[in-house]
Order: structure tokens, then C-alpha cells, then sequence
């Protein structure tokens, strides 16, 4: 998700659902996931941060944080979420892992690393070995950004801990000079693409854990700040 800017983009979008409309948000996830009956959200970490890896699990989890760093390389480039809650179902807790995509060009991204490629390689190639993805996908690019958080679900898994993903794309954005689809058939051109692209083939064991959610944005009626856009971008 790009930095934050007044009226328009995928995290102004995001917060404006999380803190004025999140009962409307809880209500849309409940109904991707019948078997949930409550959404909760963990604060950001601090100011305007957002949680990377697994960090958002209590002391408790450190086992888990310990383990992904034997499979994914640490710093400059790993995994942050948009947004991450927790559903429960009776007495059982999921995790939930959002990325939120204001306009087309936010699916596209190039994995830029100069330090752990032949370990980010490693776990793009177990991944779609176990998912059942051709080991000619290329999983660095262009859309590296969604692979490698399919990586992270599939790490959890792999550790038994209950998790989704969970991707919005917001409707009628105003992101300046960008393609925003104002519905979810504008949206499906280019995630059809991404989808070909990355080769995820039906039934796969992670398949009804990644959702897709379309919401409509908020429209601002605040000038707009000009902000240059940096895409692709690199993770």
C-alpha cells in the first residue's frame, strides 16, 4: 500500500473503513467467511507503521518469528500488511492478512532484494512446488508483491497456524493519472492477468484461504495533495 495521501489511495481508503465504517467492513468479511462470527483489528504498531512479518503475534509467537527467518531474509524488503485482524468462528481465532489496492498499477511490483535472493528463491520455489505451480512462474516479477505473501500463508499453514489473506480493491478511487476501476468488472482485466501470470491452478490447498473483496471508496470532497506514485515497486 503507497504512503497515505488526503482523499485518495488504498490507505486512505483502508482507514477511512477501519475507523468510519468498520462495522460495514466487519459485516463484507463475515460474509466471505460464513463460518466467522466476529472480526476483530489489532492497532498499528506505532504512528503511521505498519506491522511487518509476524510480528503482530504476542510473546507467544516468537517461535514462529524465529522459524520464518530460516526462510525468509529479514530487513529492507519484508513483509508488511496493510492491515492485520482476527476472525473468530466458536471458539477459534484466524488470522488475517490484508493488502488493499486503490488502483491497477498497486498490483505490480519487482522483487528488488540485493541481500537473501537465493533464499527469497528457495522459498518461491517450495511454495509453488507445494501449491502446484509450474517452477517456470516467474514469482520475482511483476507481481512478487502477491507471491511472496502467498508465501507467508503458506509458511503458517505449513506451521498450523490458522491464517487468510485477504486482498480489497477499492471502487472509484481518485488516484491522479492512475487507472482506478470504478467496479469489480473493471477490476478483473488486470487480476485475471496477475492470476495467468502467477499460476496458482484451481483447487490448490491454499485456495479458500486468499479472498478477494471489492468495496467502494470513499470520495473526499477535500482538495487533493499531488503525490508522485512509486510503481512499480519493489518488496
Amino acid at each position: 500500500m503507497a504512503d497515505i495521501a488526503l482523499g485518495y489511495g488504498s490507505k486512505w481508503q483502508l482507514l477511512k473503513y477501519l475507523g468510519w465504517d468498520r462495522n460495514a467492513l466487519n459485516a463484507a468479511i463475515r460474509g466471505l467467511v460464513p463460518s466467522a462470527e466476529a472480526v476483530e483489528w489489532l492497532d498499528f504498531p506505532s504512528g503511521d507503521a505498519e506491522w511487518e512479518s509476524f510480528d503482530f503475534m504476542d510473546p507467544g509467537g516468537r517461535g514462529i518469528r524465529d522459524a520464518w527467518r530460516k526462510v525468509w531474509p529479514h530487513g529492507r524488503g519484508i513483509q508488511t500488511w496493510d492491515a492485520v485482524g482476527k476472525i473468530r468462528s466458536g471458539e477459534a481465532w484466524e488470522w488475517l492478512l490484508v493488502e488493499a489496492k486503490a488502483h491497477t498499477a498497486e498490483l505490480e511490483s519487482t522483487c528488488g532484494a540485493r541481500g537473501g535472493l537465493d533464499q527469497i528463491k528457495r522459498a518461491l520455489a517450495t511454495t509453488k512446488a507445494a501449491l502446484g505451480v509450474s517452477s517456470e512462474a516467474d514469482w520475482l516479477t511483476p507481481y512478487y508483491q502477491y507471491a511472496n505473501r502467498v508465501v507467508a500463508l503458506h509458511f503458517l499453514a505449513q506451521k498450523k497456524i490458522p491464517a487468510r489473506l485477504l486482498f480489497i480493491y477499492f471502487l472509484g478511487d481518485g488516484f491522479p493519472g492512475r487507472v482506478c476501476p470504478v467496479d469489480e468488472n473493471a477490476w478483473q482485466s488486470a487480476l485475471n492477468a496477475q492470476a495467468k501470470h502467477v499460476g496458482l491452478p484451481r483447487g490448490h490447498q491454499l485456495e479458500g484461504r486468499i479472498h478477494r473483496l471489492f468495496l467502494a471508496a470513499h470520495l473526499s470532497t477535500a482538495p487533493l495533495r499531488a503525490e508522485t506514485p512509486r510503481v512499480p515497486r519493489t518488496y
